[in-house]
């Protein structure tokens, strides 16, 4: 019975793949939508937003990733009308919310020589420290909300950088707000070519704001007027984007690239797999390449597939998912990469990889887990672009931190999906010491980012399990914080996290979403405070010495919004809370900013950033 079940569901896809638009001319927008998005949508195992989470997205969003982002091949065979007609009725969302306008613009005064969050790491070493704050444990429980940003869409995974006065967030629609940290009120509105879901950079030395939006285009903007110095298209291969956030040294902007390929190939058509992650240096004052890393070699034909005659190739993969940290003397990049995405398997994925800083050239690369070649195919029985080895797809999707002691020791502190933490030698990359932290998975492990201070790395654990993931692993999940010592990598302290999707259910609101534990996103550190989101929606401070849990706020909720459209709309998605997953906290002065939601995954979208501050 199980062998039928799983050669009815390759037959089912085997055909959805082959339909075309002239099959499908005279059936309804009903039947467009049952025949082409509701097969993977609603298969678990493919990682892929649920209908109802797609349905908080815009008809443009939704164009927008069938022409040029994830399900591009799968929809090539429908024509631009049958298209527009699927995202029409997918959406239920208004295509733009204005938000309010602040009364005076900012000033050089509200910025210069003021803290801040500059980046995603908070510097280029990736530490997620930050030492400019004043919240701390004895004033812990006067954090109170100040306000919500509805971010539209439904995820919330860009955070936002902060500045002074100044906060710059970027959403899933394209648009980069410069809001008042204090009131969200709106400075300037910027639109990029692309989605933006990373986080944009700061440099204050002339203050300037880089944006890289997923069609990787480099935009510098002026901090103050979000007025355009110049913008940059990258060259590009077939479904390469960004995830990661840039990092600035020097002249250079370092930019980390990943792609869409993995889930492209779950068309049994596809040729599988060409694209590989890369990392590139522009130049920061003209956007004119300095150097570009491509961690694998041209890919060439490997095979064909017996029953298609579809053609493989390889080597691919190896997406640069994480931040790169920067050793600032010792001129390095180093940054992990993720699985391969056909068989063979590439020496580079699944990987920590130093670059030299001035010419973009490998020091070395140290890989942890051999012969993982995945894609999203896998997750579907008998699909021939399953890659022969069929890896358990453990990548290095977390950014790496870079450290020196103030003994003059260097260290790479490395997290991945395997549940594995790892230090390295900066120098010749060889292994310092290994800790298991967590079951791991596709889905489980370390998988955005850890966080350090002083001698101690603090590790945030999802373990969330997917069917395919059952039966892998000789370990029971294990999700939670957990604090480990640097030098020798043994368990300071763990903090596990109760299972509390039993008790608060699936939110209506959201339809069939699931509630899971855990920590995907990335941490922050504040003074003797560690502040961490779950997959759940909780929003959590713990103490940094024993883990012990301070402080809590459940974001799993309707807000009141600072950017309510003036009158109602049928169409219109009140700010709300989800899952909290990609972005980390980000910390400043007395404030403290949090995305949440993540519809991805089927996990609980939501599309707000919440704005906390002491009394």
């Amino acid at each position: 019975m199980k062998n039928f079940s799983r050669v009815s569901s390759f037959i089912f896809y085997f055909f959805l793949f082959l339909s075309s638009p002239q099959i499908l001319a005279d059936e309804s927008i009903k039947e467009l939508v049952e025949l082409n998005c509701v097969g993977c949508h609603l298969d678990p195992n493919l990682k892929a937003p649920s209908l109802q989470a797609m349905s908080w997205a815009t008809s443009e969003e939704l164009l927008y990733v069938m022409n040029d982002g994830k399900m591009k091949t799968q929809s090539s065979r429908l024509t631009e009308e049958q298209k527009k007609l699927i995202a029409g009725y997918i959406s239920s969302s208004v295509e733009d919310i204005q938000v309010k306008k602040c009364k005076s613009d900012i000033k050089k005064t509200d910025i210069l020589g003021r803290n801040i969050w500059g980046s995603w790491g908070v510097d280029y070493t990736n530490k997620r420290n930050q030492t400019s704050s004043s919240i701390n444990s004895n004033n812990i429980n006067s954090l109170k909300l100040r306000w919500a940003l509805n971010v539209q869409g439904y995820e919330s995974r860009s955070p936002p950088v902060v500045i002074g006065s100044l906060l710059i967030i970027g959403t899933s629609r394209g648009f980069v707000y410069a809001l008042n940290r204090e009131t969200g009120c709106s400075y300037w509105r910027y639109r990029a070519e692309g989605r933006t879901r990373n986080s944009p950079l700061i440099n204050s030395d002339d203050l300037t704001l880089y944006i890289v939006d997923q069609s990787l285009v480099v935009h510098s903007v002026n901090l103050l007027n979000g007025r355009l110095n110049w913008k940059s298209q990258i060259d590009k291969e077939d479904f390469q984007i960004i995830t990661g956030s840039p990092v600035l040294h020097g002249e250079k902007l370092i930019i980390p690239i990943s792609s869409v390929e993995t889930a492209v190939a779950v068309d049994p058509f596809y040729e599988c797999c060409k694209s590989s992650g890369a990392v590139i240096a522009l130049n920061r004052k003209n956007g004119e390449v300095i150097w570009y890393h491509r961690v694998l070699d041209e890919a060439k034909l490997v095979g064909k597939h017996f029953l298609t005659r579809v053609e493989k190739f390889a080597p691919a993969g190896a997406s640069v998912w994480g931040t790169p940290a920067i050793d600032d003397e010792g001129k390095k990049v180093f940054f992990g990469t993720a699985q391969s995405t056909q068989s063979p398997a590439s020496e580079f994925s699944d990987a920590i990889v130093a670059l030299d800083m001035d010419n973009g050239r490998r020091i070395w690369s140290h890989q942890t887990v051999p012969n993982d070649a995945h894609n999203v195919a896998c997750e579907i029985p008998f699909n021939p672009n399953c890659p022969d080895q069929d890896g358990p797809d453990l990548d290095f999707g977390a950014a790496v931190i870079y450290l020196k002691t103030k003994q003059g020791e260097e260290m790479i502190l490395a997290g991945q999906k395997s549940g594995w933490v790892y230090a390295f030698n900066p120098e010749n990359g060889k292994k310092i010491w290994s800790k298991r932290v967590g079951r791991g998975g596709k889905l489980g492990g370390v998988h955005w980012g850890m966080a350090l201070k002083d001698n101690t790395l603090f590790v945030p654990i999802s373990d969330r399990t997917i069917p395919s993931d059952k039966g892998l692993y000789g370990k029971d999940p294990s999700p939670g914080i957990y604090a480990l010592d640097i030098k020798t990598g043994d368990l300071v302290w763990s903090s596990p996290l109760e299972d509390d999707c039993k008790d608060r259910g699936k939110r209506k609101l959201i339809g069939e979403a699931d509630c899971f534990s855990g920590f995907s996103a990335p941490i922050s550190i504040s003074n003797d405070l560690l502040f961490a989101g779950a997959l759940d929606g909780r929003f959590f401070a713990y103490s940094v010495k024993n883990g012990e849990r301070v402080w809590e706020f459940d974001t799993l909720r309707d807000f009141a919004e600072i950017n309510a459209p003036s009158r109602s709309s049928f169409d219109y998605r009140p700010a709300s809370g989800g899952s909290i997953d990609a972005a980390g906290p980000v910390i400043l002065d007395n404030w403290v900013f949090t995305n949440s939601g993540f519809g991805g995954h089927n996990q609980i979208p939501g599309n707000v950033l919440l704005a906390f501050s002491l009394e």
